[in-house]
Order: C-alpha cells, then sequence, then structure tokens
C-alpha cells in the first residue's frame, strides 16, 4: 500500500478510507516506520477486532475530504508528496562501468561528453541500447579468429 501517498493515492482515487486507526499512530503511515511491537500492539488490536478497518466514502464525504487536503497543503502541511524524480545520475553510472568493462577508452571519453549533454531519460535509454549493441560487437570481436579491425 502506497502509505507515504494515502490521501492521494489511496482516498481520493478509490473513495475508500481507514477509519479507527490508533490516534497515537497518525497520521496514516507505513507501520515498519512506527516502531517497535509496544507502540503497533494497539494497531493489531484494532484490525483484530475490526474497529480499524476500511469505508467507501460517499461522494459528498470524498468531496469534502479533497477540499480539506487541498486547504492542509495550502496551509503547508505535507499531505501531497511530490514523487521521487528517476535518478539520472545511477542510470549514467551504469554507462560509464559499462564502458569501462568494453575497454573502448576513446569510446569512454566520447560517451562520457555525450551523457553529461543529455537531459531525458529516454536519450539514456537510447544511449544504453547503443552502448549494448556496440559492446556485443566489442564481444564479438574478441572471441573471433580473424585479424580484422573493429569499427563502430
Amino acid at each position: 500500500m502506497n502509505y507515504n501517498n494515502y490521501e492521494r493515492n489511496i482516498v481520493e482515487r478509490y473513495g475508500v478510507a481507514l477509519v479507527g486507526w490508533p490516534d497515537n499512530l497518525l497520521p496514516v503511515r507505513n507501520p515498519s516506520s512506527v516502531g517497535g511491537r509496544e507502540v503497533l500492539q494497539p494497531l493489531l488490536d484494532a484490525l483484530l477486532t475490526q474497529t480499524c478497518h476500511w469505508i467507501r466514502l460517499t461522494e459528498v464525504q470524498l468531496a469534502k475530504r479533497i477540499e480539506d487536503n487541498g486547504v492542509r497543503q495550502a496551509k503547508g502541511e505535507a499531505v501531497y508528496k511530490p514523487r521521487k524524480k528517476r535518478q539520472v545520475a545511477a542510470i549514467k553510472g551504469a554507462i560509464q562501468g559499462t564502458m569501462m568493462e568494453m575497454g573502448l577508452m576513446t569510446l569512454r571519453t566520447e560517451m562520457k561528453q555525450t551523457v553529461e549533454a543529455m537531459e531525458t531519460t529516454e536519450t539514456m535509454e537510447r544511449l544504453m541500447l547503443s552502448l549494448h549493441s556496440q559492446y556485443q560487437a566489442f564481444s564479438l570481436l574478441l572471441t573471433s579468429n580473424t585479424n580484422t579491425p573493429w569499427r563502430p
């Protein structure tokens, strides 16, 4: 369950809400981030006795909840947490690692400059495919018995 964006991704999207969640654990969040057994025992008891359970919100309740969430967010409360951005650095590191494995220092320098100029993940993915095909060609050259020079 998406606890980080519970209001947007669960309540507002599906029109359901948890009622009876223990007050000391509010706002609703991932139980693994709460603490030890003594802190979680009231939640476990509430779930087992069904005092904490899901309800379907009426259209009026849902509209009110969405409005209240907007007001809370406008006041500075983190009701809607932003999504994490893709980590271009991780992709860049993978590309550089692949280039080093290939042992093509000229290609590495050239591709490093290209990677630094890239801004979109789509372009990075195309580069990864290109590098993969060049790596396959390089591997084939290393395993072949011919003395033909390799050309990218």
